[in-house]
């Protein structure tokens, strides 16, 4: 518990994450997988975890989606993992926090600071060890644009499981998504309307081959299921 900080070489670094960066790397120059920094209890990385994310100015629809999905993930002993983001990725955390669960928030700023002040509940609650909240960078590192760019490939890896609750069609909850799918992930989304800008993100990817859930029941059974290795097809 309290501070603590992960070298790719410690025998306690998340195999999943040095996973998901090999998987990156084949084809490309070697992206190796980060020094991570973390206040809170870091047993929560290893784990059954999902990575529950969405849009940051959501709809009602997708906030209740968030909400629920971390509950539901909670209850079935899954840890929840979130960028910690205004919208869905908070409302994600809320819910598993609130169903008594835990939660990873992945923050593009130091692990000791806060962003947005907004999630400055379920960050708290992170770091009192329910769950933690780690960081690539060093402490005490303001947010930056390209901080953000960098937590977003440690988001795509750091579960085997994503769920995408709601996003537009340019966004980097789409660019997590399809990173994830390139580590190998199974990515999951929920659609919405056709006439919803915040859900065209969703519907491209479900349009693009990625796991679609119809309902609840679908949702429930994703979440009780996730970390637990499966064949995709």
């Amino acid at each position: 518990m309290g501070r603590f900080v992960l070298d790719p070489e410690d025998a306690c670094y998340p195999d999943i994450i040095l996973e998901g960066y090999r998987t990156i790397a084949r084809g490309s120059a070697c992206t190796a997988a980060p020094r991570i920094y973390g206040i809170g209890d870091a047993s929560a990385l290893l784990g059954p975890c999902v990575t529950i994310i969405g849009a940051r100015n959501a709809t009602p629809y997708g906030l209740e989606v968030a909400y629920k999905a971390g509950k539901l993930a909670a209850e079935s002993g899954v840890c929840v993992v979130s960028g910690g983001a205004a919208g869905c990725d908070a409302e994600a955390s809320r819910g598993a926090l609130d169903a008594g669960g835990r939660t990873v928030i992945v923050s593009g700023c130091g692990a000791d600071c806060v962003y947005p002040s907004s999630s400055d509940d379920i960050f708290a609650a992170a770091r009192k060890g329910e769950g933690c909240v780690i960081s690539m960078e060093d402490w005490g590192t303001a947010p930056r644009r390209y901080t953000f760019s960098k937590r977003n490939v440690l988001l795509a890896a750091i579960s085997k499981d994503v769920l995408v609750c709601e996003a537009p069609l340019r966004s980097g909850t789409v660019g997590i998504a399809e990173m994830a799918m390139e580590m190998e992930r199974a990515v999951y989304a929920v659609p919405g309307s056709i006439f919803s800008p915040a859900s065209q993100g969703t519907n491209f990817l479900i349009q693009g081959g990625c796991k679609m859930i119809v309902d609840e029941s679908g949702l429930e059974l994703m979440l009780g299921n996730a970390g637990i290795p499966k064949v995709l097809f």
